[in-house]
């Protein structure tokens, strides 16, 4: 039997079709239909097999196989499974991927995703719903989010996470739209949950009830939200309870809010059990822990062990109270199912500074509007808070609502004359007198106007673009205006003030100037050199501008959570560039002026030009009532004194928050990432040899065409489909939808910037359709191959080479399309005992090949295509010389015993059992973990704690016994160079 591939058909006069076959040496024959074997669609799995039935084809083959599959299973491996982290085209934040580990390796994936703002939720939930789109494109996803922030989902789950490589796998509607839903979808991603909570009545009431009913059933559930501060403990249980009902239910607030606060002690016993503390302070934490876990069998073995380490072992004092504060922080937190990290627990490039070290404030300068006419107006405005003391009767009762009126005044002031005469326009008295002035402050801000506060400030925007390009080769600045006519009319006088630099306008919620919607953004990111971007209050939410260098503000918003949204544009997770630097305008910057006072109390009180105050934002709100109402009765001076008290409660309050999340970010230490992410990086460190791999199975032997997207550059590239292409047409060409209008790269550089490229990696729909292709067609897993030594004077060697993965041996109903569960299994084994691939060489007897001369022979690539006596020889073709080594009725016996022999002698290397050993020990030491937590766990109930033991015991035999498959199998004879006669 000759195996060899159809290159052409003819159909014939009666009926019957005429094939043209070309063999693997490149000869042509023709055969009727009626003298033709076909391999069966569903080819055999084992190669040992396929080899033993004749079915062997070149080496060429296999070579070119290996050469792709090697790399990408290493990236598979590395990943663990979690292909949407290699294939959505971003970077490896570390807490982003813990979160989506532990997800996905969940079998019940029902969390409170609580990150800090701005860390990034959207990108963790999307790298979730990405994974399942991966394991099931048929998968139903519905985003309910709050209406102004729909777009913006839909642009980074399609732009960012590539979902669009899925067709349309995703519906986004508004948390009010919510309510009309009717059919429970696979998977619900719910961003601001903490709306949708805790109503009974209102515009959102109905979508809340739709929730809970939608949370009973959901299969996959992501609630988004900050987690609600101290004071909104209902809110936190409600949410909480749409997760896990039983552990939390809503008629126990007074329980729960016991158990917060016993955390909060628990935390600050944890944070405080320091190995490098003195002797008598581990002494007292340590009988601390004795009272406090009286119960605790473990507690009560390792506290003794560490009070007598201070004095006996100091060495063993860092395990001990590690092993402690993993112990009591697994065992100890009230919910299992909330991820939340901070800004604050962040390493590495996540974030940088915004201002330099200390309280220096060198990256904070301020410009006074010139204006005679502001001058006369600010004399105004002190007359009116005199007038407004003056009212109250009854000492300060009255002093919130005039504090706020004078809030809006100033905030008028400062957004220029168009919002002062508006305001005017629609104020009306509220205490005596207040009339007359009214009424003298409208005929004044008659003939005010922004000229003089444009010019100052497109003069400081240029000064501010000359000191950036000392350090910062191009740099980028954005402009913010309360005001759509402020914004644009800036706009029209820095295009003539900056000579040659792009000015972009970005108004109206997204409306460019003359542009399409994303010009403004995208010419402004894109731009080669120096640029500007300038907006309106719009942009202050939403937007990521993290690759900006500087503000230039045109007003500052007496509203601390608004700088902190224009702030949070540049400073975002991932920003590289190094401080932010700012421009304000005031009306007056004045030491007496209540604009200066306000920015002093931002810059001294929050410190918000230095650090986020996302963490404390929900206080913000009452500094900011105290702080206008002691401008008001006080003056500016007043705000000296408050600064100080308020910068010692925020220190307060974040202390409170390291103790309140203690042990939660303990617990997650447990699973650290950074070895995780590292496996990753090294896994496509070099992205040019994975492509030169992958490229000689795609191109060398399936003959896809390549060619670059945009001549000369040679990446990004487009694959199509050709004439002479090796894939079927049917189904696999349909599945591939290859074209030549979409750029692929594997470099992720490439594909982080540029949204348009797909990147590619398992994953990757097209890399997936290619693997599974590869793993369905037998091409390249047998081969026959006779190689000449120079020099060789025995008789002819035969040995052969056997290709093994090694992986946890989880069954699967449907290897097609396995179910969460099994993939959440497969993904947690894979934890443990990750997959890997041994090469093994047997000669003919079945004993290992160990002379490293022979080693060497074997390993060489094939050499079929040179000519002369040390070509390699395919002897698939060529059966009848195979014949003469080993006799045709021997050789499939010899294939099935060299087979089993390696599996065996695989199976009992020490690094194999040793790896084996390690994970065993390593589950069986979680699974103990997770008994004891449930034993302790303070909430009846626990279903899910239960869920996830039963998952861990499930995978625990399939490490213990761990599945050795073979993937490819070759047969090598070596020997003297044959005759050309022999060839045949």
């Amino acid at each position: 039997m000759r195996v060899g591939r159809i290159s052409d058909y003819l159909q014939q006069e009666n009926g019957l079709v005429t094939y043209e076959v070309r063999f693997p040496n490149g000869k042509r024959k023709d055969f009727s239909e009626i003298d033709l074997f076909v391999r069966p669609w569903n080819a055999p799995e084992d190669p040992a097999e396929v080899l033993a039935a004749g079915g062997a084809e070149s080496q060429f083959l296999h070579d070119r196989r290996q050469a792709a599959l090697t790399p990408l299973r290493s990236l598979t491996c590395a990943a663990q499974g979690l292909t949407s982290l290699l294939s959505a085209g971003i970077d490896f934040v570390p807490h982003q991927v813990a979160a989506v580990r532990r997800v996905l390796s969940d079998p019940i994936q029902r969390y409170l995703l609580a990150d800090e703002v701005g860390l990034g939720k959207t990108i963790e939930a999307g790298l979730i719903i990405r994974q399942h789109l991966i394991d099931n494109p048929d998968t139903e996803v519905l985003v309910a989010t709050p209406s102004a922030l729909c777009e913006q989902w839909r642009s980074e789950l399609s732009e960012k996470l590539r979902l669009d490589q899925f067709g349309e796998p995703f519906e986004c509607c508004s948390h009010a739209e919510m309510a009309r839903v009717t059919r429970t979808p696979d998977v619900l991603v719910v961003d601001e949950a903490h709306h949708l909570v805790g109503i009974e009545d209102g515009p959102l009431a109905a979508a809340g009830a739709c929730l809970r009913q939608l949370a009973r059933d959901v299969p996959v559930l992501l609630l988004l939200s900050a987690t609600p501060p101290l004071g909104e403990e209902a809110r936190f249980l409600a949410l909480l309870n749409l997760l896990d009902p039983l552990a939390h239910p809503l008629d126990d607030l007074d329980g729960f809010r016991a158990k917060l606060e016993q955390r909060r002690a628990i935390g600050r016993l944890l944070l405080s059990l320091d190995p490098d503390a003195s002797g008598l302070v581990l002494r007292q934490r340590g009988s601390e822990l004795v009272r406090s876990f009286p119960d605790d069998p473990v507690v009560q073995d390792l506290a003794p062990q560490m009070i007598a380490a201070t004095r006996e072992a100091p060495e063993r004092l860092a395990n001990l109270c590690g092993a402690l504060k993993e112990h009591v922080a697994d065992s100890y937190r009230i919910h299992q199912r909330l991820i939340r990290s901070r800004r604050a627990d962040a390493q590495g490039w996540e974030f940088r500074a915004r201002g330099p070290d200390g309280d220096a404030m060198t990256h904070v300068r301020t410009e006074s509007d010139p204006s005679d006419d502001l001058t006369v107006l600010l004399g105004m405005l002190e007359d009116w808070r005199s007038a407004a003391l003056d009212s109250l009767v009854d000492g300060d009762a009255g002093s919130p609502l005039l504090a706020a009126r004078y809030r809006e005044v100033l905030g008028a002031v400062s957004e220029g004359a168009d919002s002062l005469r508006a305001w005017l326009a629609g104020a009306t008295p509220i205490f005596a007198g207040e009339v007359e002035i009214l009424d003298a402050l409208r005929d004044r801000a008659e003939e005010c106007g922004d000229t003089s506060r444009i010019e100052t400030m497109v003069e400081s925007a240029r000064r501010l673009m000359k000191t950036l390009r000392i350090d910062v080769d191009h740099p980028k600045i954005v402009v913010f205006a309360t005001t759509t006519a402020l914004a644009a009319a800036f706009h029209e006088v820095i295009e003539d003030g900056l000579d040659d630099t792009p000015c972009h306008l970005l108004i109206n919620g997204g409306e460019a100037e003359d542009d399409d919607e994303e010009d403004g953004v995208a010419a402004f990111a894109k731009a080669p050199d120096a640029a500007v971007l300038i907006v309106d209050r719009s942009a202050e939410e939403g937007l990521n501008l993290s690759f900006a260098d500087a503000i230039v503000h045109l007003d500052l918003p007496l509203s601390a959570a608004r700088i902190e949204q224009r702030i949070g544009r540049l400073d975002r997770y991932g920003r590289r560039q190094g401080v932010i630097r700012h421009r304000i305008l005031l009306p007056s910057d004045e030491d007496e002026s209540p604009f200066a006072a306000w920015q002093t109390f931002l810059a001294d009180g929050l410190s918000l030009f230095s650090r986020s105050i996302s963490d404390v934002q929900f206080l913000v709100d009452d500094f900011e009532t105290r702080a206008f109402e002691a401008l008001l009765t006080s003056g500016p001076d007043a705000l000296v004194a408050l600064a100080e008290e308020i910068r010692r409660l925020i220190a307060d309050e974040r202390k409170s928050q390291d103790e309140q999340y203690a042990l939660d970010r303990i617990a997650l230490a447990e699973e650290p990432v950074e070895t995780f992410i590292q496996a990753l990086d090294d896994a496509e460190a070099d992205e040019t040899a994975l492509e030169a791999g992958v490229d000689q199975w795609l191109i060398g032997a399936l003959q896809l065409k390549k060619r670059p997207y945009a001549w000369p550059e040679e990446d990004p590239f487009t694959l199509s489909i050709a004439k002479q292409t090796l894939i079927p047409r049917l189904p696999w060409q349909q599945q591939l939808e290859l074209d030549d209008s979409q750029p692929l790269s594997w470099k992720r550089r490439i594909a982080t910037r540029r949204t348009a490229v797909t990147l590619l990696r398992p994953g990757t729909p097209l890399i997936d359709v290619l693997a599974r292709f590869t793993r369905w067609d037998d091409r390249g897993t047998a081969f026959v191959t006779y190689r000449s030594v120079t020099d060789w004077r025995d008789e002819a060697w035969i040995g052969f080479k056997l290709c093994f993965t090694i992986e946890p041996s989880l069954d699967m109903n449907d290897l097609l399309a396995p179910s969460r569960v099994e993939l959440a299994a497969s993904r947690r084994a894979q934890r443990y005992f990750a997959q890997s691939e041994q090469t093994l060489f047997i000669d003919i007897n079945g004993e290992p090949v160990t002379d490293r001369a022979l080693l060497a022979v074997l390993s060489k690539p094939y050499n079929g295509h040179s000519k002369g006596p040390s070509a390699d020889l395919n002897l698939g073709s060529r059966p009848h010389i195979l014949a003469d080594y080993i006799a045709p009725g021997l050789f499939p016996a010899v294939c099935r015993r060299v087979r089993d022999r390696a599996r065996q002698t695989l199976s009992e290397q020490p690094a194999v059992l040793d790896a084996i050993t390690a994970a065993t020990t390593l589950v069986a030491s979680d699974l103990q973990r997770r008994r004891n937590r449930l034993q302790r766990r303070q909430s009846a109930g626990d279903t899910m704690a239960r869920e996830d033991i039963a998952l861990m015991e499930s995978i625990l035999p399939s490490i213990e016994s761990p599945a050795i498959r073979l993937d490819a199998m070759g047969c090598f004879i070596l020997g003297r160079a044959l005759t050309a006669s022999t060839h045949g």
